[in-house]
């Protein structure tokens, strides 16, 4: 299985692990808001604390297209989201999230982190190793230099424009 950024830090919270032969988590792992280098960090929160928690209640949801972060967010989810990033104890101090599975998971696991992401730097990508003891966890930083791109960043791992960093992906 493929999981990108919060498709990738669920995986340790759902049942039947002992099924999934294969993980690669891509950009993904419990951030805190003190880890996003500057001055991206500014921005960053200001999104969790001023105008993301404004337009979440104007609007019922964050616009996250107009902010260019993928999607729109929910506003339970950015909520959520709010709380792990800005929260000690990210995702496993929240009381609604099931407890880990993880000790189930003992396939190899490929953990990738791209040297231009500051949404989830490297630091909480190697992190979520830890979240998988039994797992056979190795790490994967990848430089959009070395395969011919210009930027990957956070949100860019999948976009045709990167389709060269696809081999490494898998590899």
């Amino acid at each position: 299985m493929i999981g990108h950024s919060l498709g990738g830090l669920a995986l340790p919270f759902q049942p039947d692990l002992h099924r999934v032969d294969r993980a690669i988590l891509v950009a993904a792992g419990p951030v805190h808001l003190r880890e996003h280098p500057w001055p991206l960090r500014a921005g960053i929160a200001a999104m969790w604390h001023l105008h993301g928690p404004v337009l979440n209640a104007t609007l019922g949801y964050f616009p996250g297209r107009r902010f260019l972060l993928g999607a729109d967010v929910p506003g339970p989810a950015f909520r959520q989201w709010r709380r792990w990033c800005t929260r000690p104890g990210s995702c496993l101090a929240d009381p609604d999230m099931p407890p880990l599975q993880s000790e189930a998971l003992t396939c190899p696991v490929t953990l990738v982190s791209f040297t231009d992401d500051g949404m989830v730097p490297s630091t909480a990508v190697w992190r979520l190793g830890a979240w998988m003891p039994k797992a056979a966890v190795t790490r994967r930083l990848i430089a959009p230099a070395d395969h011919g791109v210009t930027s990957i960043g956070h949100i860019a791992a999948f976009a045709n424009r990167n389709r060269a960093v696809w081999p490494a992906l898998v590899a």
